[in-house]
């Protein structure tokens, strides 16, 4: 009976064959669930896939200081840029609506509370 089954489905025996002879399928195997699994882990950490926050405050952070900066063709043009631009952005003392910041709001650039903190110093520098 057995050798009959056996020829009967040969599919499943060469496939128990494969695993049983050959460590490498296993490894595979398991390779794969670990892709999988550290995919997912990766496109669900901080806010998944769909949270736009970091790209949306970039894009502000990146027009607002970006574009100015562009315009520096002198070093009276980096103090304009520096004063009017850079520090005003970097440290923001007002919300968008001109009400002044309470003292928890303040050291966020770009006036983006939900972000990141500014923790240190910033330096800007000619290279």
């Amino acid at each position: 009976a057995g050798i009959a089954q056996a020829r009967a489905d040969p599919e499943r025996n060469f496939i128990a064959q494969l695993i049983a002879t050959n460590p490498k399928t296993i490894d595979a195997a398991f390779y794969c669930v670990f892709l999988t699994m550290f995919t997912a882990v990766a496109f669900n950490a901080m806010g998944g896939p769909t949270n736009t926050d970091a790209f949306y405050m970039s894009a502000n952070l990146r027009h607002k200081w970006e574009e100015p900066f562009l315009r520096v063709s002198d070093a009276a043009g980096w103090f304009d840029y520096m004063e009017g631009s850079f520090v005003p952005t970097t440290f923001p003392t007002a919300w968008y609506n001109g009400e002044p910041f309470g003292d928890d709001d303040l050291g966020w650039p770009g006036g983006h509370p939900e972000a990141y903190r500014l923790i240190g110093e910033v330096s800007a520098r000619q290279v």
